[in-house]
C-alpha cells in the first residue's frame, strides 16, 4: 500500500503503559521529590520495579489526605535492589505546567498547615490530655470526681470530646501522636457507654474507690438528704436524692 505524506504523519502511540501510583506520608517529601523532578528531570523511587530499563512508565505522584494529584511519564533508567531511578519525559508544555502546578499546591499546603502546627507547649497539653483519658479509671479519664452523677458525666464526656476533636484537626500531627489520638476518643467513645446507667457507675466506684471514702461519701450524702428535707427545699432535696441514689444500692 502506497502511503501518502498525510498518512505518514499520522502518530501511533501505545496507551497501555504500566501505570503506578506513589503515594508520599508527607508533603515535605513529596515537594522534595517534585522539585528534584522538574530541575533535574530525574525520580528516585525506595523500591525495584518489575520493567525493564528503557521502558515508559506513568506515575501518578500522591500525597495522604491530599485530594490533589499529578501524573508524569517517566523512562527507567536503573534498577538495583534498593531503588529505581527514572527521567522524567515531559512530552508536552502542558506537562511542566501541571507539574509547577502541583509545586505550588504542596506548597500551599505546607504553609497552611504550619500556621495550624502545634507549638511544644500545645503538644504538652495534647501528650497529657492523651495520658489521662486513657486512664483505666473512668471518672479519671473524664477529669471528674468520682460521686458525679449521670448529667455531670455527659458533661465532662462532651466537653473531652470536644477537645480531642480540636486536636485531631491541626495540622502536622506526627503518626505516633495521631494514633495516640485516635486510642483515645475511641476510650473516651466506650466510657460512653459503661457510664450510662447508674448500675454501671456504682459497680465502677466499688472497683475504683477506696471502700472507707467510698463510705464517707455515703454517710454525707444521707445526712444532706436530711437537712434538705428539714429545709422543705424541693430543689436541694431533688439533688440529695440524684447524689445518694449514685451511691447507695436501692
Amino acid at each position: 500500500m502506497k502511503m501518502n505524506a498525510e498518512n505518514a504523519n499520522i502518530r501511533v502511540i501505545r496507551i497501555t503503559l504500566p501505570h503506578y501510583e506513589i503515594t508520599y506520608p508527607s508533603v515535605n517529601r513529596a515537594l522534595v521529590d517534585a522539585k528534584i523532578i522538574l530541575k533535574e528531570q530525574r525520580l528516585v523511587v525506595p523500591r525495584a520495579f518489575p520493567e525493564k530499563v528503557q521502558d515508559s512508565i506513568v506515575i501518578d505522584l500522591t500525597v495522604q489526605n491530599l485530594a490533589f494529584t499529578t501524573t508524569l511519564l517517566f523512562r527507567l533508567d536503573a534498577v538495583v535492589p534498593t531503588h529505581s531511578t527514572f527521567s522524567w519525559w515531559a512530552r508536552r508544555k502542558t506537562d511542566t505546567d501541571l507539574l509547577r502546578l502541583w509545586i505550588r499546591t504542596l506548597e500551599s499546603e505546607l504553609q497552611t498547615t504550619s500556621k495550624t502546627a502545634l507549638s511544644k507547649r500545645e503538644l504538652r497539653v495534647l501528650l497529657s490530655l492523651c495520658r489521662r483519658t486513657l486512664s483505666r479509671n473512668p471518672f479519671e479519664a473524664l477529669n471528674i470526681h468520682w460521686s458525679a452523677n449521670g448529667s455531670k458525666i455527659q458533661k465532662a464526656i462532651r466537653e473531652t470530646k470536644e477537645q480531642l476533636v480540636k486536636y485531631k484537626k491541626t495540622g502536622q500531627l506526627d503518626t505516633d501522636t495521631r494514633t495516640l489520638l485516635d486510642r483515645s476518643l475511641l476510650n473516651i467513645s466506650e466510657l460512653t457507654d459503661q457510664l450510662s446507667s447508674i448500675h454501671m457507675r456504682r459497680l465502677l466506684r466499688k472497683r475504683f474507690v477506696p471502700k472507707g471514702q467510698l463510705n464517707h461519701a455515703r454517710q454525707l450524702a444521707r445526712e444532706k438528704l436530711v437537712i434538705a428535707k428539714m429545709r422543705t427545699v424541693r430543689k436541694d432535696i431533688e439533688e440529695a436524692i440524684s447524689e445518694l441514689a449514685e451511691l447507695v444500692e436501692p
